[in-house]
């Protein structure tokens, strides 16, 4: 089986360049709701709070463990598959 190639993280700052890049938005103003933003989950996810933030999908804590380095927790995302589309009914209303 050939090595897998370890690809690399997004950070906080290439997060800040994409999302300048995409809205157009100045880089101090973004820089300024992102780490709001991050602040924010962080803040969810310490109290264990579910998230439902789609299309990244539905975040929750499955384990948490504290550590002499600080705290461990596993995250549990789902992504939702197909799109969910509404059902034709069988018959017209008038039939």
């Amino acid at each position: 089986m050939a090595p897998v190639a370890k690809r690399e993280g997004l950070r906080k700052k290439d997060l800040i360049d994409r999302v300048v890049q995409a809205s157009g938005a100045k880089p101090g103003d973004v820089k300024k709701v992102v780490e709001a933003t991050l602040a924010l989950l962080a803040e969810h996810i310490g109290r264990e709070d579910a998230l439902a933030l789609a299309p990244l999908g539905k975040l929750s804590v499955a384990k948490r463990k504290a550590t002499p380095k600080g705290e461990i927790l596993t995250l549990k995302l789902r992504r939702g598959g197909a799109e969910k589309t509404a059902k034709e009914p069988l018959a017209a209303r008038d039939e």
